[in-house]
């Protein structure tokens, strides 16, 4: 069975957002923040798979960026639509 990637390289993808959490910064802006580096993340992470497909490094890294971002997308508003249709928030499910 082929290696579909190494469990470093997940690990180190899902600590990028959260090392805005580590900033002395307010609520909105580590929550800002954790946006912005997921975003450059995203973007060259794209640009390093030009290598192996030969596209534009621009090119792969913005397709690459569009596609998290429409993910990201899709995940909040099945959240929102899955809290709506539970009737539960984050004040009642003890959450910050």
């Amino acid at each position: 069975m082929p290696r579909v990637g190494h469990p470093g390289a997940f690990v180190a993808a899902g600590v990028v957002p959260l090392v805005a959490y580590l900033l002395p910064l307010s609520s909105d802006g580590q929550f800002v923040g954790a946006i912005a580096l997921t975003a450059v993340a995203l973007f060259f992470v794209g640009a390093a798979r030009s290598l192996v497909t030969g596209l534009s490094a621009f090119r792969s890294g913005l397709e690459m960026l569009v596609v998290g971002s429409l993910a990201a997308i899709a995940a909040y508003l099945i959240g929102a639509l899955a809290s709506a249709v539970t009737d539960v928030d984050q004040s009642s499910a003890g959450l910050p």
